[in-house]
């Protein structure tokens, strides 16, 4: 299964206060999408808002992050989906 790397594109945008982490993830997926989709469901929380600010959306998407497959990575590609950096 490939490796990607997942970046955040602009961490001013608000949306950044829906998720715990807001830096680089490595992770194994099949695809981008699920590459994404992963990070999405591990990292994505409800964050509070102050009326009349708009609800904050989950940040990891395709618009708010970029996708790179590394093909020379530390990390072996057999094995389950499953976020490799950060741990825990």
């Amino acid at each position: 299964m490939p490796i990607y790397k997942l970046e955040p594109i602009d961490l001013d945008d608000r949306d950044w206060e829906a998720s715990t982490h807001k830096g680089s993830v490595t992770l194994r997926a099949k695809d981008p999408t699920a590459a994404i989709s992963l990070a999405k469901v591990s990292f994505g929380i409800a964050a509070a808002r102050k009326f009349p600010q708009e609800i904050l959306a989950n940040p990891w998407n395709k618009h708010m992050v970029s996708c790179a497959e590394i093909f020379d990575s530390e990390y072996p590609i057999e094995g389950n989906e499953e976020i490799l950096e950060p741990e825990g």
